[in-house]
């Protein structure tokens, strides 16, 4: 639901009571309190997004197809060096064979320190170590 619809619903809804001071003021503190949750929500989303700039050299986020490194779409849950019509390093595919499967511990694990989590794996350092800018990234990636 848009700011427009918004305010037309509550307008209509209200229109009745608009008359009384009370009501207008109450219609005006609705319409104020909406406009800065759908301002807030816009303004999450582009931060997630902007977190993801680092990775769309390589990644595509909600595309089957692969670039440099393997597609993003529902990596959650996905079990590390399957993504079809990607060819992983030895490392991913044998951590996937043994059982690794990307969930937002792994993930987070990875992200800060691919080397670290997953010697041998191809993907270079992103220099993302902010837990929160982590978050944001994997929120991200939940929604694409």
């Amino acid at each position: 639901m848009n700011q427009r619809s918004i305010t037309h619903y509550i307008k209509k809804v209200f229109s009745i009571h608009l008359k009384n001071k009370t009501a207008l003021s109450l219609l005006q503190l609705i319409i104020i309190t909406s406009q800065i949750h759908l301002a807030h929500r816009a303004y999450a989303q582009n931060v997630k997004e902007h977190i993801f700039q680092r990775c769309i050299a390589c990644h595509y986020p909600n595309q089957e197809a692969n670039k440099i490194g393997p597609s993003l779409k529902n990596i959650l849950q996905r079990q590390a060096g399957t993504r079809i019509g990607y060819r992983f390093s030895p490392a991913m595919i044998q951590a996937g064979k043994k059982g690794l499967i990307w969930n937002e511990k792994n993930l987070t694990a990875y992200l800060r320190n691919p080397q670290g989590f997953l010697k041998g794996t191809r993907m270079p350092p992103i220099k993302i170590t902010s837990k929160k800018e982590i978050e944001d990234l994997i929120a991200y990636l939940k929604k694409a």
